[in-house]
């Protein structure tokens, strides 16, 4: 009967994992955009690559084009990359009226994910990012 209890609560911690995997957390809002981020783990099997990624998710609140522009500065320990503030840290998302734009496993494009950590390995995992200087233009 132990093992079965036991079982049952290592199943629900897991789900619960697998969920909050799933919710979406605010880092940004205005009248215009709002900004959320979410923890996802990525495995490419092909290429027995996995890791950790911080996604992004972009949404338009208004029924105007918009252009999102920010910096991503990252903490790995107490080293930070992007606060010298150089053009390979700039992003730029373009969002149609109404538009939600999400970071994904598949979707390549760098504005919308962080690596936080390699699964495998020793290589150093995120402390913490921030997303800054944002700044939301209409489009012409």
């Amino acid at each position: 009967m132990k093992q079965i209890f036991s079982l049952a609560v290592i199943m629900m911690a897991l789900m619960r994992l697998g969920m909050a995997q799933e919710i979406w957390q605010n880092h940004y809002r205005s009248e215009e955009v709002e900004i959320n981020f979410r923890y996802v783990a990525c495995h490419d099997q092909a290429n027995d690559i996995h890791k950790q990624l911080v996604v992004f998710r972009f949404v338009n609140l208004t029924d105007k084009d918009l252009t999102v522009s920010f910096d991503k500065r990252m903490w790995h320990g107490d080293k930070c990359t992007g606060c010298e503030r150089s053009k390979e840290n700039q992003f730029t998302v373009k969002l149609a009226a109404h538009q939600t734009v999400a970071g994904s496993c598949d979707d390549k494009t760098k504005a919308l994910y962080i690596v936080e950590k390699m699964l495998e390995g020793t290589s150093q995992a995120l402390t913490k990012f921030e997303l800054a200087n944002i700044r939301v233009l209409t489009a012409q």
